[in-house]
Parts: structure tokens; sequence; C-alpha cells
């Protein structure tokens, strides 16, 4: 084996050995951030989902509140006005023009059995009965207690005309109750906004993960909208039990990740990310990992037998020429180096040896001279040599 092949391949193998190691150790802490991310990415959807859903809750609470002093204080000033003018009770037009003067949808006078006696909708008056409705019914405390004060959450009103806010307070002219009623669109629109299935259309989870909201056993939102409505299978409880951790389930015969986060509503809130697209990255990671080893690896060989061919083989290959001519009688080959190292050295002491027999022969010769000239005493000096 030639010494190229000698120092090339152990060279090369043990660089090769060396990028497999780093190679596996960096695929392995790779395969574990990955694994990690997914994990976390789950994590941080819930997280995100929940922190919407309160917020908007919160919003919506906060609005609610606000809109409920002010139409209370509206309820308040429309009972002043009935009170001043009971002689326009009954004036539709005066009623209509109080009720655009306080902003209100509705403006009506209930007397003490709850039927509703005037206000701006004349389809109402004698014809509905406060202790009818369970949304209306409420307002008929205010009868018996003239200090009680009410303003109801928004809701559909009675004939689904929209969602209103009504706000109630005792007449202060007769025994009974005034109530206003005030569409309220901005909380459509926050209602809207703070659905759930709204919230959890925004987001994503990989490519074939999803994001869902549980509620009393039943899917009311889903990345699936086919899944909304929905009982919730066994995996959810699962999930319920170890909240804010991320677990590997089986979901209708798929492995995924997913981690559970409750709402302050009471709602719980599940992402997940399949497990084969986390395993699809580790081995399109390990792809890369391979081609990196093997495309370093080759690079690495070309180096090395670049560099062993410049500063190894080219001064042999030199010296196997300069001792080729020697072999052939030419001893004027100049082989010293200035390497300093063995291959340098052995030039040098080559040059030595040709120098030696260069003067050897000029001895030889000077002796036979003399011989021919018949000078029998002439010797050559050994000691030069030594």
């Amino acid at each position: 084996m030639r010494i190229s092949a000698k120092l090339f391949l152990p060279m090369t193998a043990l660089v090769a050995l060396s990028l497999a190691i780093v190679g596996t150790s960096s695929y392995m802490t790779a395969k574990s951030e990955i694994t990690s991310f997914a994990e976390n990415e789950i994590l941080t959807v819930a997280a995100n989902t929940v922190n919407q859903m309160n917020l908007a809750d919160q919003t919506t609470e906060v609005i609610i509140n606000k809109f409920g002093e002010k139409n209370l204080a509206l309820a308040r000033a429309f009972a002043e006005i009935v009170a001043e003018n009971e002689d326009k009770l009954y004036d539709h037009n005066f009623m209509q023009s109080t009720a655009e003067l306080l902003g209100a949808d509705e403006v009506l006078v209930i007397d003490e059995e709850g039927i509703i006696i005037a206000g701006n909708i004349e389809e109402y008056i004698n014809n509905f009965d406060m202790d009818s409705g369970e949304q209306s019914k409420e307002f008929m405390k205010i009868v018996d207690d003239p200090s009680f004060e009410l303003a109801q959450a928004p809701q559909m009103n009675t004939y689904g005309s929209g969602m209103f806010q009504y706000a109630g307070v005792a007449r202060k002219d007769a025994r009974g109750l005034v109530q206003i009623g005030v569409s309220v669109s901005v909380i459509d629109e926050l209602t809207r906004l703070s659905n759930a299935q709204s919230i959890v259309s925004q987001q994503t989870v990989g490519g074939n993960g999803f994001v869902a909201v549980v509620k009393d056993g039943v899917f009311i939102a889903h990345t699936d909208d086919s899944q909304s409505g929905q009982a919730a299978p066994e995996w959810t409880q699962t999930l319920a039990q170890y909240p804010e951790e991320a677990m590997q389930i089986n979901i209708d015969g798929e492995d995924y990740f997913a981690t559970s986060y409750m709402a302050r509503s009471g709602e719980q809130i599940i992402a997940t990310i399949t497990e084969k697209e986390v395993k699809d990255s580790i081995k399109w990671l390990l792809g890369i990992t391979i081609l990196s080893i093997l495309v370093s690896s080759t690079l690495m060989a070309f180096i090395i037998r670049l560099v062993t061919a410049k500063i190894v083989l080219k001064p042999i290959r030199k010296m196997v020429s300069a001792m080729r001519e020697v072999s052939k009688g030419n001893l004027s080959v100049d082989t010293r180096s200035n390497v300093r190292d063995e291959i340098g050295e052995l030039g040098n002491e080559l040059y030595q040896v040709t120098e030696i027999f260069n003067t050897l022969i000029e001895e030889i010769q000077d002796s036979a001279s003399k011989f021919k000239v018949g000078d029998i005493d002439n010797r050559i000096n050994i000691e030069r040599f030594k």
C-alpha cells in the first residue's frame, strides 16, 4: 500500500467518525428540542386562547356594567318625565319624542298589575303582561320594593328584534314602574367576537393540530366546525385532570401531543398537534444530519488529501526522484531542504552522502593521476570521510 493511502485512509476514517459522533449528538439534541417545541407550541396556543376568551369576557362585562349604569340613569330620568307630564301619558307622539330625547328604543309605563299602559311601542300597550315572561317578570319586584332598580344583562328581546338591555325603576307618579329598552349593537359585536368558535378559528397548531373548547361535556367550539355541539370524548376528561401539562394521547387511532387550560368562565380549552407531524420533522432533521455528515466527510477527505499531497507526499516524491538520479550516477542532485521535519532531515543527510561520494571520487581520480606520473606513495586521506 502506498504511503498516500496509509496516511489518507486512517485520517479520513477518523474525521468521518468524529463528524458522525458530533452529528449524532446534534441530532439527539435537536430531536429533544423539536419535541419540546411541539409541546411548548400547544401550551402557548392553549394559553393564548384562554387569555383571549378571558379578555373578551372581562371586556364585555365592563361594557355591560357601564351600559347598565347609563340605562338606569335614563330610566330615572324617564320616571321624572312621566311624573311631570301625567296629562301626556297616553300621547304616542309625546312618548316617541321622549324616547328620541333619551336615546332609547323603547320607553314603557307599567301599572302595578304588570300591564304596559303607555309607551312608544303601540303593540305592547294593554297587550303585554310583565308576569308572562321570565325576562320581564324580574321587573315586578320593583312594584313591591320601589327602591329596587334593575338593569338586566343584554339579551334578545321578547319579539326577537335584536340584543336589548332593559332597565327599570319605580314610578314617581303612581304605584308601578317605568322601563326603557336600548338596542346594544356593540354588545352584539362583542358577543360575536368573544364567541368561542370565532376565537378558536383564529388559532393554528402546526399543520394538522386542532383547538377545541369544552363546556359541560360538549364541544362548544372546534377547529373542525362539524365537531361543535358533539359530546366530548373521554380523553378530554383525562386532559382536564392534568391542566397545563403536555401529554401524549390517542384520538381516533392517531397519536397526539395535547394539553388543556381552564378559562375563567369554566370552559376547558384544548390544543393538540399530531405526533406524526413531530416525527416527520425529526425524520427530516435526520436526513439533513446524514447528508451533512456525508458532505462534510467528503469535503474533509478532499482537504486532507490536498494537504497530505502538499506537505507529505510532495517532499517524499522529490526525495525518491533524487535517489533515482543518484542510483543512475548523478551525484550533483541537490536534496537539501529547509523543512524542519524527518523528510527534511533525510534530504539533508542524503545531500551529505552525495557530497562525500563526490569528494571520494575526486580523491580517487586525483590519486590515479599521481600514480600515472610515478607517485606511488600518494594515499587517500580516509579521515576526511569519518
